[in-house]
């Protein structure tokens, strides 16, 4: 009978924790840019991306990054949004799609922006894409 109860916890934990997803893909531009080339490059970014903003309603949070030498910034306005953020590093400009949402995988709007996005990266002129990480992880 113990044996029982535990497993009838651990059970009841498991549907009243639910599943949560952390989405994640990360892309890398090379060659590495120069100060002086970095504003050329958000330009031509920009310009590739207008599209992809325009689509999904994405707003610019670039004042609203914490981290050091972001390019960019956009995110959906929702309740579990879409970040797409775009960083000057030592390798290459990296650029990050995120998104933390209840649910298992990744929600339709987010598979939607990656393949947009993925996309418009393949637009840009003076540099390569490489695609540093693809997946999510479930908790």
């Amino acid at each position: 009978m113990r044996n029982f109860s535990i497993f009838a916890i651990l059970i009841a934990e498991l549907f009243i924790s639910g599943c949560d997803t952390l989405n994640h893909r990360q892309y890398l531009l090379v060659p590495v840019v120069s100060n002086s080339q970095l504003e050329e490059l958000r330009t031509e970014l920009g310009k590739v991306l207008a599209p992809v903003v325009s689509k999904y309603q994405l707003v610019d949070s670039r004042s609203d990054a914490n981290a050091s030498d972001v390019v960019l910034y956009f995110k959906t306005r929702s309740d579990f949004p879409i970040q797409v953020g775009a960083k000057n590093t030592s390798t290459g400009l990296v650029v990050d799609i995120i998104q933390f949402h209840p649910g298992i995988g990744e929600d339709e709007e987010y598979s939607r922006i990656i393949v947009d996005i993925r996309q418009a990266l393949g637009n840009l002129k003076t540099v390569g894409v490489l695609e540093l990480d693809n997946g999510h992880q479930t908790k």
